[in-house]
């Protein structure tokens, strides 16, 4: 997970970075993964129900079958081959060049030219294929590589698509050979979904115009309740944050999309969900999209089609929070935008005094002080505060805004920071409050413009709703989670070779979805978004991150140890809750009740318009709707994380 650069000096980049525990031999059994479905056809032991009868993934060719298309049969529609970026480093590897290698070693950690490569992930572990991989070492990238360099996950062939005929051609392409297909942006994917072996990669990251339209009215059947909208951005899928946020400002308008700039502003993030630090205000990027132009496989066959509030209106419903990649390939989005007020951030960096920590400890100071976070929570959720809270060790980081630059919406914030800092059991190390004239300089000095990449990172990720912030005990049952999810994550350091690059960033928590939002829900054509969504306070994300040359068993326990931390969350709101959930882009790939968690009760509505628009589940991804399970081959390289 990407952090504001306020709060960079207490981490060391982006990343969750786990800690190697005291005894190294104790190395934790691979991760296991519930499956979608059971023989028999009923719901497994999650609840996860199966797929109808018949809809299934189909058994895709490999490169070892007779039936995989040749290099000129892939070159006929465009497609080129795809090397792992760091090939070019392997000095056993043919594409070795001196020259290049120095290139990607300068840039191995830069969010934007990961990018901009058809054979890389932005997370390393989604390039790893059980350790089948091409890696560089994150710390030290000029370390020479005497290895050989794998494939990993990475697909052997690229279509670039720049239109939506490119799509076409190409989508038709992989039904005629039976080839899997898999839709790259940036590679911003903490699930792995936009690499697969074996696989055909569609690349819409240069498909990336922007404009801005006057006034938007979407063409087909309008009701009376849909009305024009001035202003608004239209975007080609490709767009990153970056440059959405860089236009928005140049017309005098905001758009609520994500906190990192080589985040596709317009891909996935703009169907899964889509939080940020415009959202206390005006919601998540899915609720402010308009239209959505996508590619689809349907009965009619492969075929452009557009999705609005006037026309194909549940496939509109399911773009709007049912998850990318598995609904088509969406080629264009259009934005709503907002004027631009400037903004307000409130700063406050703490950590326990030594006195405090040797009378109470840490763990005990710590509680006290997210005893009082969560107090405030609600009440600023309400007020339009979009929050990005971390723990890291002993510290923890505290940075709110709002879209308002009058210092006056400091008030309620003031006395929040009195509090602190007149606790006796508490060192305040950062105490700031600005505003910015714009939304764009906010976005570049406060936020991440580019993103610290380039390590492998496991996630855990719970939401905690607004019934446990209501009295006081419920903020001390939610601080007793937090807490316990920190240690899961966060064991002490045992081990002297481990680098003070890998102190660990222990939890995020963002409070960043806003008020109740105005959209109709998934039955009646508005955002099909995990209903959790809209009663959530905090999304709480635990991640654990590594590098080339960590042992298999390691990493496993990793992934391990960032889903588990998760279960205090869990049992503060049992599956059986409106309010229990998960966002489906920042979780674990390990999430066992992935239906209920990601989509809630959406997901049988979900299933029916997957059914009608993709019936040969050719759109089909790691735990989005319609999956169907671990035991699809290509889903091989998730037996170790």
């Amino acid at each position: 997970m990407h952090i504001p650069q306020s709060v960079r000096s207490l981490a060391v980049s982006a990343l969750s970075l786990g800690s190697v525990p005291a005894a190294p031999g104790s190395a934790a059994a691979p991760p296991t993964v519930a499956s979608a479905s059971s023989a028999s056809g009923a719901a497994d032991s999650f609840g996860n129900i199966p797929n109808p009868a018949g809809y299934t993934v189909p058994k895709y060719v490999t490169p070892s079958s007779a039936a995989w298309p040749n290099a000129s049969d892939f070159a006929a529609i465009g497609a080129v081959p795809v090397r792992p970026w760091a090939s070019v480093c392997y000095f056993s590897d043919p594409s070795y060049d001196a020259d290049l290698c120095a290139v990607v070693q300068a840039n191995y950690k830069v969010g934007y030219k990961r990018a901009n490569q058809t054979g890389t992930a932005q997370e390393l572990n989604w390039e790893e294929c059980n350790s089948n991989s091409c890696l560089l070492n994150t710390f030290a990238p000029e370390q020479p590589q005497l290895g050989t360099c794998n494939q990993g996950r990475l697909p052997p062939y690229s279509v670039e698509v720049l239109t939506s005929d490119d799509a076409e051609r190409a989508i038709k392409f992989a039904l005629a050979r039976n080839v899997r297909l898999v839709i790259k942006n940036t590679g911003h994917e903490y699930i792995g979904r936009s690499t697969a072996p074996d696989s055909l990669q569609l690349w819409t990251h240069h498909m990336n115009a922007i404009s801005e339209v006057p006034t938007f009215m979407p063409e087909g059947n309008c009701s009376a309740s849909v009305q024009p909208e001035a202003h608004a951005i239209r975007a080609g899928s490709g767009a990153m944050g970056g440059p959405l946020y860089e236009f928005a400002n140049s017309i005098g308008r905001v758009l609520t999309l994500g906190a990192v700039g080589s985040v596709g502003g317009a891909g996935g993030l703009a169907q899964a969900g889509g939080h940020g630090p415009w959202g206390g205000v005006y919601g998540l990027a899915v609720d402010n999209v308009l239209e959505y132009t996508v590619v689809v496989n349907d009965a009619q066959g492969v075929r452009t089609v557009k999705a609005n509030a006037c026309q194909n209106v549940d496939l509109f419903s399911a773009l709007r929070g049912g998850g990318g990649g598995v609904w088509g390939l969406v080629t264009e989005l259009v934005f709503k935008s907002y004027p631009d007020n400037g903004y307000a951030v409130a700063r406050i960096d703490v950590q326990p005094t030594t006195q405090a920590l040797l009378t109470k400890g840490a763990d005990a100071v710590l509680t006290d002080y997210m005893v009082n976070l969560a107090s405030e929570s609600a009440a600023w959720k309400q007020q339009g505060w979009a929050g990005y809270f971390f723990i890291t060790g002993n510290n923890a980081s505290f940075s709110y805004g709002v879209p308002n630059n009058s210092r006056a919406v400091f008030a309620d914030m003031d006395r929040f920071f009195d509090s602190l800092t007149s606790n006796p059991d508490l060192e305040v190390t950062l105490n700031d409050m600005q505003t910015y004239p714009d939304g764009l300089t906010f976005f570049n000095e406060a936020m991440v413009p580019a993103g610290a990449v380039g390590y492998a990172e496991s996630l855990g990720g719970r939401f905690i709703g607004e019934s446990k912030f209501q009295d006081q005990a419920g903020f001390e049952a939610v601080a007793a989670a937090i807490i316990a999810a920190k240690n899961i994550v966060s064991p002490a350091v045992g081990v002297e070779a481990v680098t003070e690059q890998l102190q660990p960033i222990a939890l995020q928590i963002y409070s960043t979805a806003g008020p109740p939002s105005a959209v109709p829900d998934c039955a009646n054509g508005g955002s099909c978004l995990c209903p959790s969504w809209r009663k959530m306070i905090w999304h709480v994300v635990a991640a654990q991150g590594w590098t080339q040359g960590f042992p298999q068993e390691l990493k496993n326990q990793y992934a391990n140890d960032a889903n588990n931390a998760m279960d205090p969350l869990r049992a503060l709101t049992p599956h059986t809750s409106i309010e229990s959930g998960s966002y489906y882009s920042e979780t674990s790939a390990l999430e066992p009740r992935w239906q209920q968690s990601f989509f809630g009760t959406n997901y049988p509505t979900l299933l029916k318009i997957k059914m009608k628009w993709d019936p040969a589940n050719i759109f089909n991804v790691w735990k989005g709707v319609g999956w169907t399970g671990d035991v699809d081959p290509s889903y091989s390289c998730y037996a170790n994380q």
